[in-house]
């Protein structure tokens, strides 16, 4: 299911954020398993959590290489 994305947002009115992408691999280390997407705000370094998504059908490997 494809969900809308939502703006990024904080608190402190920040409006400069730093993402960065995390991933889980199944056992051997060749197939990507959850993606997690975290936010930072820059003017108060505040961290969050944008979105995370559990990668039940494909494994995807090629996901690694466009981060």
């Amino acid at each position: 299911m494809d969900e809308e994305a939502e703006p990024v947002s904080c608190e402190c009115g920040g409006s400069t954020f730093e993402f960065v992408a995390s991933f889980s691999l199944h056992p051997g280390g060749d197939a990507v398993r959850m993606i997690c997407v975290g936010v930072c705000c820059l003017s108060d370094g505040m961290p969050g959590s944008s979105a995370d998504w559990d990668i039940r059908d494909h494994p995807a490997p090629h996901l690694l290489g466009q981060v």
